[in-house]
Order: C-alpha cells, then structure tokens, then sequence
C-alpha cells in the first residue's frame, strides 16, 4: 500500500525534526533532573520539579540513545539518577513532585497527590532506558512494578488507581481513563522486558474494559470514572486535591495552577483518549499476533468505531483537534492540543498497517488519507521550527497558554516522530 507512512523521505523529516526536538529538550536539565521548558528554551526554576516531567524527558533520551544520537546517554543516567533518588520515598512509592530549589537539599513538595500517570511515564522511562542498557534502568523498572503491585493495580476492577494522597495512606476515588491508557501502555512495555505475563494480560484488561466503555457510550471515552469505574455523570462534584493530581505545577508559591484539571468535566469525551485507545488496540492486537493468539473479534470493530467517532467529533472545521466535546457532541474545550494531534498520527499509522494487514483496503486508504491531513496540520500550524512543537493552540489558531505554557513536554512528539506504534 502506497501510504505516507511509507514514505522514505517522510521518514528521513521525521528523523530529523527528531534529533533537534531532543536538542531543544536536552535544555531542560537541571539540578532535579529536568525541569519546566519554556518556549524560549530556558528552564523556569521557579518551579517545583515533577516527577511526570523527569519520566517524559527521561523516556524521550532514552529513544534517543537508542537511536545513537550522541550524548544520549548521560541524559538518561542524569534523569535516573533523579527518578532514583529524589523523586523516590524512602518507604516506597515516588513523590509527584519536589520543592523548587531548597536550600536544604530536595523536599517533596507539600500536598502534591501522586498520580498513576506519572508513574505509567516511569514505567516507559525505566523501559526505555534499560533497552539502552542501562542496569539502573532495570532496576528501576523491578522497583516501579513492585510498587504497582503494591499501590496501584486494583484487582477487583482490573483496572488502575488514579491517585494517593501524599503519604501513601489514602487513595482517592477518583478513576481516569487517560491514566489508564497510560497503563496500559506502560504495562505492555514492561511485559516486553520482564517476561512476566501478568502485565500483559493486565494490558488487556484495560483495554477489554475500555472497549466495553466505548461501546455502552456511543463509541465516545469521557476521562472521569468514580471508584467503581462508572462514568461521572455531567455536573458532578470533583474533590479538587484529586482531580489535579498531576497537573502541571505553577510557580505560584508551589501551588497547583488551575489548568488541565478544570477543563476536563464530568460529561465530556474526549477525543484523543479515543485515539490513544485504538494505537493501543491496535498494539495489543500485533503483541497477541506475535504470540501466535489471536486478538479477540471485538478488538478490530471496536478500534474502527472508536476511530471514527474520535475522528468525526475531535476533528474541527477549521483543523486540528478539540480537546473535548459534550455529551451531544458538541465543541466543549476547542483548544487544540498538540498530544491529541500526536495521538492522532499513531492510531492512523497503527490501525492503518492493522486494516491493510486484514485485506481491508477501504479502510486503511481513509486511515492513510487521514494521516496525512494530520502531518499537513502539524507542519503548518504546531511546528514552530525544527524540534519546537508548539503545545497548544486557540480556537482562532493562535499560540495559547490556557493549559500549556511552554515546551514542557516531549516525548509525545517523539514517540510520534519515531513512529514506535509498528
């Protein structure tokens, strides 16, 4: 099939835009492993230092390494050292986030919750850079699985936990289904190193179950679940402490800025959590085929309707993709998100090599047609120069910082830009 995944001179772009989206993210060093990017590519020390953010950074010199990409390597032992260190509990687990430059030597930052998709993130950190070679990166990894299994994973429902509160003593009631995927993502990165079947089979479980959630909404995912996994239902009350663990955090004297959390509402799906479910499905379905297991029958259907529908609510006339949208499908948050845009270009690519694999043509033509409608978008509107992935646009297109101020993260372009879905 001639699609523009295939395409040698994309390819040789992406590779590029690559190597100088890890330059520019290499500034981001600092005495707590990584901290907050700005635009200009200075780091606001002001900050405290957050575990999510050393995991990504960590992740993406991790691929780099294993790319070849010169001086990779101190990049990731410098990042695990941080994860290794400050960021971990004496008595187990990791603090979601450390005091900005104390006088004392690092402190955890007072009230910060720790919240499973910083963890899913050093999961795929310690993966990646023990697949670089990195011992410490095993060992890291043996200690991030150890505290799943002890914190995290909730056998009853299959399924994750969101959230501790800071001592570990409490976890909150709160269910996300973005830290689920996450999961899930991490999990079957995991399995690949530690041979464990366990993690695979808990891969699958969340995928099982966010297939069944698809499926009961109309082929929609809202984020927010209650502790028995039922979706909140609109005009529900959030416990603040809970609902922005994770959030990226303000240099407003260590308080946490009311952003990411507050626009994600009970009611509203959001349509990159349905793109980050399919490249999923379509993952699970290649592991499955390379242990010569069928993928279930409802994975393929599941993954194409889950597509579309993401597709056709998330994809707005003007380009780009809403963040969120309510429960009649329309716009609720139109600001575009540079994730869900990655997000977009992996679950094409992946369930496009999936459809073509299963003799569905039609589909992985439109798959294909899609992915390059997304490329075009990203090239015209996110990139800000080589390497420099604006993180957020507003509705009229202009740079915003509603949510995402800065460069703080890369790895979901990276992990687009490499093309791991395949």
């Amino acid at each position: 099939m001639d699609a523009p995944w295939n395409d040698a001179a994309l390819a040789s772009a992406f590779g590029q835009d690559f190597d100088a989206l890890v330059a520019f993210a290499s500034r981001a060093k600092a005495p707590l492993g990584y901290g907050f990017l700005r635009a200009d590519g200075s780091v606001d020390m002001g900050r405290p230092a957050s575990l999510w953010i050393n995991a990504r950074m960590t992740a993406t010199f991790a691929l780099a390494q294993e790319r070849g990409t010169e001086g990779a390597a101190h990049l990731v032992q410098h990042g695990l050292e941080a994860l290794s260190g400050p960021f971990a509990r004496a008595g187990g687990g990791w603090y979601g986030a450390l005091a900005p430059a104390p006088e004392s030597g690092p402190a955890p930052l007072p009230g910060a919750r720790t919240d499973q998709g910083s963890l899913a993130a050093l999961i795929v950190a310690a993966c990646g850079a023990a697949r670089a070679g990195h011992d410490q990166g095993r060992e890291l990894l043996a200690r991030a699985l150890a505290d799943q299994e002890a914190h995290w994973w909730d056998p009853g429902f299959g399924m994750p936990r969101h959230s501790w509160d800071p001592d570990y003593s409490r976890p909150g009631a709160l269910r996300r289904l973005g830290d689920a995927l996450s999961t899930a993502d991490a999990y079957m990165s995991a399995w690949r190193l530690c041979d464990d079947r366990a993690w695979l089979d808990r891969a699958r479980s969340i995928m099982r179950f966010t297939g069944e959630a698809a499926a009961r909404s109309g082929w929609v995912l809202p984020d927010l679940f209650d502790a028995h996994w039922r979706p909140l239902p609109p005009g529900a009350a959030l416990d603040t402490d809970e609902a922005r663990a994770g959030s990226l955090v303000a240099s407003d004297g260590g308080a946490v800025a009311p952003r990411t959390w507050d626009l994600v509402v009970p009611g509203d799906s959001l349509p990159g959590l349905g793109l980050r479910a399919v490249r999923l499905i379509a993952r699970l379905a290649r592991v499955l085929n390379g242990l010569g297991e069928p993928p279930s029958p409802w994975m393929y259907d599941t993954a194409v309707a889950v597509y579309d529908r993401s597709q056709s609510d998330g994809w707005a006339q003007g380009g780009g993709f809403l963040l969120s949208v309510d429960g009649a499908g329309r716009p609720s948050v139109e600001s575009r998100m540079w994730w869900v845009a990655c997000e977009a270009l992996r679950a094409a690519h992946g369930l496009g090599q999936w459809a073509a694999s299963r003799g569905d043509r039609a589909t992985a033509a439109r798959l294909a047609t899609d992915y390059a409608r997304t490329v075009a978008w990203i090239d015209e509107r996110l990139r800000a120069g080589q390497g420099r992935w604006i993180h957020e646009l507003a509705p009229d297109g202009s740079v915003s910082t509603r949510v995402w101020e800065g460069r703080p993260d890369a790895y979901a372009a990276a992990a687009a830009l490499l093309r791991l879905d395949v």
